[in-house]
């Protein structure tokens, strides 16, 4: 028979052996989870490319804003932002807690969104210290258009239905970039790093055609290059020292069409690819899709949508108090 002693160790033993099984399948859960998510917006991405070609982006600006939580006001960014973009059909969005909090109900048989966070949390190490580790959390959302009994004044505050002043998203988007103080010259639309100076040409050099007005490709090319201007020194100080064509140098541009389609839609503008994105588009394709010699790449989409966010999150520090986006 054990002694006293030899079964608590046992015990001990045992209760140390579960938990760590326990966290090691947490970790693989939530690693699948992510790689889940990642692949399941890239699949999307690259069919949109592969359907849309060059406008692939467009759909981006088609749910009516910036994807925003109902409750707290709060805007969905990063990934989650181009996930909810993608696939939700309104761009006021809630869990199902936080519509049961204000009297709503998400209807039977709806089917929600899946959206992740990431947090920081302290706990021991094996030595015995105590550090900083990160966990990454699912929640899923549903969109104000799968409720019924939303309160009247979540619908005022989304801004539901209400008419754009053209006139006045324009003034803003002015504004918006003003208040960078970035440094703009005329020229072909670009960024100079050796300058620090974004190049824009005047407004008159763009046109209509039947899928945009002449003001959006201005404005969406010139967020694109304000985008670029944000990983100069002093700022973000984003390193892509490469040339064309390398694959650096396109996963720069990825980044700058997903900031200025993030800053549209915060803007109350609908986004327009620049006039050389299809320049692009093969080469990533290719880093999504893989090839003989290449995996897929499913963190692509997730690593520039993290870089652009940073970078509209950049220039939204310029902006004074008062200033009102539109979503």
């Amino acid at each position: 028979m054990l002694s006293l002693d030899r079964s608590l160790y046992l015990i001990l033993v045992f209760l140390i052996l579960f938990r760590t099984i326990n966290i090691i399948n947490s970790n693989i859960g939530e690693s699948r989870t992510m790689q889940d998510f990642n692949k399941k917006l890239t699949d999307k991405i690259i069919e949109q490319m592969e359907t849309l070609g060059d406008n692939w982006l467009r759909p981006f600006g088609s749910i009516g804003g910036a994807p925003i939580n109902a409750i707290t006001g709060e805007h969905y960014t990063g990934s989650n932002y181009m996930m909810l973009s993608l696939f939700a059909d309104c761009h006021v969005l809630a869990t199902y807690k936080q519509w049961q909090s204000v009297g709503a109900q998400v209807r039977k048989g709806e089917k929600g969104i899946q959206c992740f966070r990431y947090g920081k949390y302290q706990a021991e190490n094996s030595q015995g210290d105590e550090v900083t580790k990160q966990f990454c959390k699912y929640f899923t959302v549903f969109s104000i258009t799968q409720c019924d009994n939303v309160p009247e004044w979540i619908v005022d505050a989304a801004g539901l239905g209400e008419s754009v002043d053209t006139t006045e998203v324009i003034k803003n988007i002015d504004d918006f970039i003003k208040n960078t103080k970035a440094k703009v010259t005329k020229g072909s639309p670009c960024y100079i790093p050796s300058e620090d100076t974004i190049q824009m040409p005047d407004r008159s050099s763009f046109v209509s055609n039947s899928d945009a007005s002449s003001t959006s490709h201005y404005y969406s090319t010139f967020l694109h290059e304000l985008t670029h201007w944000t990983k100069g020194p002093g700022r973000l100080d984003r390193k892509s020292h490469r040339r064309f064509g390398d694959p650096t140098y396109s996963f720069e541009e990825l980044i700058a069409e997903l900031g200025a389609a993030m800053l549209c839609a915060r803007l109350g503008l609908d986004q327009e690819p620049t006039p050389d994105h299809a320049k692009y588009l093969n080469n990533w394709l290719k880093a999504l899709q893989g090839d003989k010699d290449t995996k897929p790449d499913y963190t692509l989409i997730h690593d520039a949508a993290k870089f652009a966010q940073a970078a509209v999150d950049h220039l939204l520090t310029y902006q004074p108090e008062s200033f009102k986006l539109a979503a």
